[in-house]
């Protein structure tokens, strides 16, 4: 799973979404899968998010050997930081043109 951030500000984008052949009560996704509660993702469906931004959502970026760490703000910057730890997030969307645009965060 990849974010896009946009450094000035506008739409983050989420690449490389697995999608999970059963819901997500059934059983727990593995890291990169999303499922809907109840069932899996069908081959028709989105396997990218879209998150409406207008603020910028990075704040500051610092850059030490071998590592580079990243600060973002706004409402989805729970879900940016769950994919950089390699965290479960839950957002809810709606299907928007070949994108699940998501409409609520939690974690």
């Amino acid at each position: 799973m990849v974010a896009f951030v946009p450094v000035k500000g506008g739409n983050i984008e989420v690449h490389g979404i697995k999608k999970a052949r059963v819901g997500a009560t059934s059983r727990k996704p593995a890291k990169g899968e999303c499922a809907f509660m109840d069932r899996g993702l069908s081959a028709a469906e989105p396997s990218q998010l879209l998150f409406k931004n207008k603020k910028p959502a990075l704040l500051n970026v610092k850059v030490y050997p071998g590592k580079v760490d990243s600060m973002f703000q706004g409402g989805f910057n729970k879900v940016l930081y769950a994919i950089r730890g390699s965290s479960y997030f839950y957002v809810h969307v709606k299907n928007n043109r070949g994108w699940f645009e998501v409409t609520r965060v939690g974690l």
